[in-house]
């Protein structure tokens, strides 16, 4: 398998994200830059864990 360049791991790069935080009356306050900083937050934490 060959190296992937960064354009291609970017292309690649999925981001899961809760959907209580679109659905749920609770977030409703929440901004949406708010919600996608909290995205990528959580899956960096998860990819981290995932590695050690």
């Amino acid at each position: 398998m060959t190296p992937m360049s960064y354009e291609e791991s970017i292309l690649k790069r999925k981001l899961t994200f809760p959907e209580v935080l679109i659905y749920g009356n609770k977030y409703n306050t929440v901004s949406s830059d708010g919600k996608i900083a909290y995205i990528i937050l959580y899956n960096q934490l998860e990819k981290a864990l995932q590695e050690n």
